[in-house]
């Protein structure tokens, strides 16, 4: 009951933590994934109290399952992110549901079938493994990057047993040392509730400590690209910057987005570039701007560049 009750009100201050991020998301695609991050923290408290609903018998049998539907839950958020653009990013969600509902099979299986056991297959393994990965990498170059951290860590511990490396010791010692299976620590949840309550509070500090930042002489279209890099992180970045070098390329702009802000391209092939802060014209911030609106609203890149322009007065 004491284990119970700790994950409880460890889970629900993460809850209340994530409730102070809504405003932040307010105008972005990103609230799709929030809501996803909500759910997988709801679903980790209630399979903790389903001993108390179900019979000692059935939870015995569907213990390890029902907390292995609950861990992936926490996959979707990243998945539901790489679907983040406008106009799909609605429709994106069922295939968020869809990912969720087919990595939960082996768990079906046995929770419906008497004689099944329990048993993920070695790809399975490392499908869940490049998820974990994909939510590290994604925020690694970012000033969120210890968030990243510390969800896919929580993450490990969730699926621990479920994972490539952490499954083979756990057959190894079963081998040699037990007749009994070994499924994880009975610490896991506790842990990935800790370092998941860790990620929403340092992300909550980051974000303020964001809107602190002294004045510098950075050009305010910079800042709202750096803004976009730290919420949308890597991957969609990295689209956003290949699809706008792509066009300015086309056009003949001599300027490209690099992952700090804009640089100065030079065209002549003895030319040099990135010497002198670049001039970034109407046409080439329309285009810019018109990039972010499939992921933001208009208001909350004015809002940003309102910010922002005040805070770039030298």
């Amino acid at each position: 009951m004491s284990h119970t009750l700790l994950l409880t009100i460890l889970g629900c201050c993460t809850l209340l933590a994530l409730t102070f991020q809504w405003k932040g998301l307010k105008g972005t695609t990103l609230i799709a994934p929030w809501c996803w991050s909500v759910i997988a923290i709801g679903s980790i408290i209630a399979i903790e109290w389903l001993p108390f609903i179900l019979t000692e018998r059935m939870w015995a049998g569907g213990s390890t399952s029902l907390r292995y539907c609950a861990a992936i839950t926490t996959l979707c958020p990243i998945v539901s992110l790489l679907g983040a653009k406008r106009p799909q990013h609605r429709a994106w969600q069922w295939i968020v549901l869809s990912l969720w509902v087919i990595l939960a099979m082996p768990a079906a299986r046995t929770l419906f079938f008497s004689h099944a056991t329990f048993h993920t297959g070695i790809l399975w393994s490392w499908f869940l493994l490049i998820l974990v990965g994909m939510t590290v990498v994604n925020y690694l170059p970012t000033c969120y990057w210890p968030v990243g951290l510390l969800v896919g860590a929580a993450q490990c511990c969730l699926l621990a047993n479920e994972l490539p490396g952490v499954r083979s010791l756990s057959a190894w010692l079963t081998s040699h040392l037990s007749e009994k299976p070994i499924r994880g620590y009975p610490g896991g949840a506790i842990t990935a509730s800790v370092l998941l309550f860790a990620a929403a509070i340092l992300a909550q500090w980051i974000a303020r400590e964001r809107n602190r930042l002294k004045p510098t002489c950075l050009n305010p279209i910079d800042r709202l690209w750096r803004d976009f890099c730290s919420h949308y992180g890597f991957f969609w970045s990295l689209r956003v910057a290949d699809r706008f070098n792509g066009i300015a390329k086309s056009q003949n702009y001599a300027i490209r987005i690099r992952w700090n802000g804009f640089a100065p391209f030079a065209n002549e092939p003895n030319g040099q570039s990135g010497e002198t802060p670049p001039t970034i014209e109407e046409p080439m911030e329309q285009t810019f701007v018109r990039l972010l609106t499939r992921f933001v609203s208009t208001g909350w890149i004015n809002k940003r560049k309102g910010e922002r322009a005040g805070k770039a007065r030298c």
